[in-house]
């Protein structure tokens, strides 16, 4: 049985929060991962403040007990209340065999299932390269997008020689276009959804401040930061002919972090399409932590009242009139045709 978490099931979120196998790495290394906390919130809430912890009890197997939690993606601009993108943030416990496997599947297809009853169009989740993880995600449908490498900074230099970036400023709220202009010549169009201003790749990103670089009225770049409770998260978007900005550029956001004191380590996100920026990051100081594949999932939104849908009692006549939509051929036409056929025989 698999329900929407409520207080029955505080004892198994808490039995098992020590063993969640995060899918979505920068949310989880940012800010960390609270499973009860955000379960008991999104109880409490209703569904409103944008998550939803699914759990699944096993009255004959109790080891196959598991829950997991998913993110909803907020809108943006005038389409903030629509939640067309979730993020699969965690699952526990490991699916270390093939029945826990196919338990983590059950469960997986369940919050298919629930996001698109709730209007989600993609599902995204994280996973390692090879492992059961992938494993119990492909079941359900989940297709790998790309290969992503994690960078992490362990802590800023007490001194940076920061060089002058000519066009390089803070970003405003205005320069919105730039950065979806920015996207679109980045980002393989496959990766892009919302009409070519989402990019797949950094649902998990909440940015908190960002820089670009501006050349001729052109975007060349955007650095987004988060300011998170474990540490900061950066997203890069170079065009490939800024590479000799790129150093400067990063060693300039990083001596201007949202916030100054800050002494906490800082995780970089580098998909496969931006992977010629990890020997920039090498010689600021980065080390690489792991890697792992970006898999979704595009779901089916549920649709109250299809526009195709028609009363039973007028279905019939609908199918056989001359100008229904299920017809190729318009009546005309089909006069025609029968003309020529006998007169092919006269």
């Amino acid at each position: 049985m698999i329900r929407v978490f409520d207080i029955r099931d505080v004892g198994i979120v808490q039995r098992y929060s020590p063993f969640v196998r995060p899918l979505a790495y920068e949310p989880v290394a940012v800010d960390g991962l609270y499973p009860l906390r955000d379960a008991m919130r999104a109880y409490v809430s209703g569904g409103l403040d944008h998550a939803v912890t699914l759990v699944r009890r096993d009255q004959e197997a109790h080891q196959l007990d598991a829950f997991g939690l998913m993110y909803f993606v907020p809108g943006r601009g005038s389409a903030q209340t629509e939640t067309r993108f979730a993020v699969m943030v965690g699952m526990s416990p490991y699916p270390q065999n093939e029945e826990l496997v196919g338990a983590w599947a059950e469960l997986t297809e369940a919050f298919v299932s629930y996001g698109g009853e709730h209007g989600v169009e993609s599902i995204v989740a994280e996973t390692p390269e090879s492992g059961n993880e992938a494993d119990a995600l492909r079941r359900v449908g989940f297709s790998p997008l790309l290969h992503q490498d994690i960078m992490k900074l362990g802590a800023l230099p007490e001194q940076m020689d920061v060089p002058d970036v000519i066009g390089l400023r803070a970003q405003e709220d205005r320069d919105e276009v730039y950065i979806k202009l920015l996207s679109m010549r980045v980002v393989p169009r496959l990766l892009q959804k919302a009409e070519g201003t989402t990019d797949l790749t950094r649902l998990t990103h909440h940015s908190d401040c960002g820089f670009i670089l501006m050349r001729d009225q052109e975007p060349m770049a955007h650095i987004s930061l988060h300011q998170g409770k474990r540490g900061i998260g950066m997203q890069l978007l170079f065009r490939h002919d800024a590479e000799e900005m790129a150093e400067p550029t990063i060693l300039y956001a990083l001596s201007n972090l949202c916030d100054h004191r800050s002494r906490r380590p800082v995780y970089c996100m580098v998909p496969s399409y931006q992977s010629w920026l990890l020997p920039i990051l090498d010689t600021i100081g980065f080390t690489h932590l792991t890697s792992n594949n970006i898999m979704v999932k595009h779901t089916t939104s549920h649709i109250r009242q299809p526009v195709w849908t028609v009363q039973p009692r007028h279905a019939h006549n609908q199918l056989i009139k001359g100008d229904t939509k299920l017809q190729h051929h318009s009546t005309a036409d089909e006069g025609r045709r029968l003309a020529n056929i006998r007169s092919s025989y006269e």
